[in-house]
């Protein structure tokens, strides 16, 4: 019956008809109106799937009949009014899935019954309150207890690491306030914790370096968490870290740099300084803007893994280093607000997004970066090229100093050859007429040179020394000319 969209109260159905049933899902169907009270009869029912619907009003009573339900899934609908203590008699539940609705009140603490429960699921409602304490009867929970998007407010129970199996832990977006209980640290096969967008304050536990299973950890947007505490270190199979939009202050433990499985991580909007660890893992995603990082980019280790790099608004100096082009995934490079001086590399990839602007970089900008807007590079008062609001380049180069040097170094040669040629034209014209010969072009050419050597000679003394040094200016032109070809 699954996505035959009735469009009809699910009351019209005569559950008394099927006392013996064990399996029903009427999921995806349209249905409208209340959940039936008569559904509280089925005794025998051990799966019921009334998901994405479109039911309201609250859940009955009745419901807390059913004690041999092991998946209860009502999420996406619009129930409403408040989770029934009585649901704590339910005890045979391994799915309890009340997510997407209006439900409103406290989380009761006869949910702590529920000890065979592996997935619990209560996000996107208008649940309030603290936490139960009694949820560390969950001793059994063997995968994983998600509570995300409540908005409980309070704080962690340490009761909570006593769920020795939890393998996920996600209360994010909540208004949890106070520190992270020490006892999470009992959480050995977490594989991920969030505890993101809250009001958590104080220091990071060490005993967060003991989840040795950790993939992901989420504390980002608490704005009140302190010091990143070195036995992060010890977190191996970590892959995303995000502590980012706090008050951390201090250094980057050097111990993040053996972490070698950190692919993502983000660390913007804190008091960080001091350099990134040059042993950082295998990158593919840094994120560290706005905060007080400094030293070079060439002091950051693997760089040919990354996609995304972001290290705006930091005091980072020295040089873009080359081997940034050998990243052939690299997408985002935002490296603008620093310090950073010399040319910009030619890089030969596509990026869809980059941004030099506010460094003290200078010389010509790439025609490769020609499709990238004008903010890319304002604010390096050095820079020129083919760019609107930015000075041409000299049109004098390297390449073409060197021509002028080399005709100028060959010059002399050249007038040398030349009267060489014309004498011994001379030569050959003796034999026909000598006296023209004696008179002709060469003579003349000898007379103009006599003169010029007697002028030369009056300011031999005053030029002797520039003589000497045009001299060996051209001479060590000439060698090195000679070397290059």
């Amino acid at each position: 019956m699954v996505g035959a969209y009735l469009h009809d109260e699910i009351r019209k159905l005569n559950f008394s008809s099927f006392q013996n049933l064990v399996h029903l899902n009427l999921s995806d169907m349209g249905f409208l109106g209340s959940i039936p009270y008569e559904i509280g009869t089925l005794s025998k029912l051990t799966y019921l799937d009334l998901s994405q619907n479109a039911l309201e009003s609250e859940m009955p009573i009745s419901l807390a009949n059913l004690t041999q339900l092991v998946i209860f899934n009502i999420s996406y609908n619009s129930i409403n009014g408040s989770i029934p203590s009585s649901l704590g008699n339910l005890t045979n539940l391994v799915t309890f899935s009340l997510d997407s609705n209006q439900i409103s009140g406290f989380i009761p603490s006869s949910l702590g019954n529920l000890i065979n429960l592996v997935t619990l699921s209560l996000h996107l409602n208008q649940i309030s309150g603290s936490i139960p304490s009694s949820l560390s009867l969950y001793l059994l929970i063997r995968t994983k207890s998600m509570v995300p998007s409540l908005l409980l407010g309070g704080f962690i129970p340490s009761s909570l690491g006593n769920l020795i199996n939890l393998v996920t832990l996600s209360l994010y977006s909540n208004q949890i306030s106070d520190s992270i209980p020490s006892s999470l640290g009992n959480l050995t096969y977490l594989v991920t914790l969030s505890l993101g967008s809250n009001q958590i304050s104080g220091f990071i536990p060490q005993e967060i370096g003991n989840m040795n299973n950790l993939s992901e950890l989420h504390l980002n947007k608490n704005e009140h968490i302190r010091l990143i505490p070195s036995s992060l270190g010890h977190l191996t199979n970590l892959y995303s870290l995000s502590l980012d939009s706090n008050k951390i202050n201090g250094s980057i433990p050097l111990e993040i740099g053996t972490m070698k499985n950190l692919g993502e991580l983000y660390l913007n909007n804190n008091d960080i300084f001091g350099p990134i660890p040059s042993t950082i893992g295998n990158l593919t995603n840094l994120e560290t803007f706005w905060n007080q990082i400094s030293g070079s980019i060439l002091e950051i280790g693997y760089l040919n893994l990354f996609q995304n790099i972001d290290l705006s608004h930091n005091n980072i100096t020295g040089e873009i280093p080359f081997k940034l082009g050998d990243s052939q995934h690299l997408v985002v490079l935002d490296l603008s607000y620093n310090n950073l001086i010399g040319n910009i590399p030619d890089f030969s990839i596509s990026m869809k997004e980059i941004n030099f602007s506010y460094n003290s970089l200078q010389g010509q900008i790439p025609n490769c970066y020609l499709n990238f807007s004008l903010y890319t590079f304002i604010g390096n008062n050095d820079l020129c090229g083919d760019f609107k609001d930015f000075p041409p380049c000299h049109p004098s180069s390297p390449h073409n100093n060197r021509s002028i040097v080399l005709v100028l170094a060959f010059l002399p040669v050249l007038v040398i050859l030349g009267c060489v040629f014309l004498f011994q034209s001379g030569v050959k014209k003796t034999k026909s007429n000598p006296r023209e010969t004696r008179m002709g072009t060469c003579s003349r050419y000898g007379i103009m040179m006599e003169k010029l050597h007697m002028k030369t000679s009056l300011k031999q003394q005053r030029t002797s020394t520039l003589g000497i040094v045009l001299e060996q200016v051209v001479m060590v032109v000439f060698k090195s000319t000679v070397a290059q070809w």
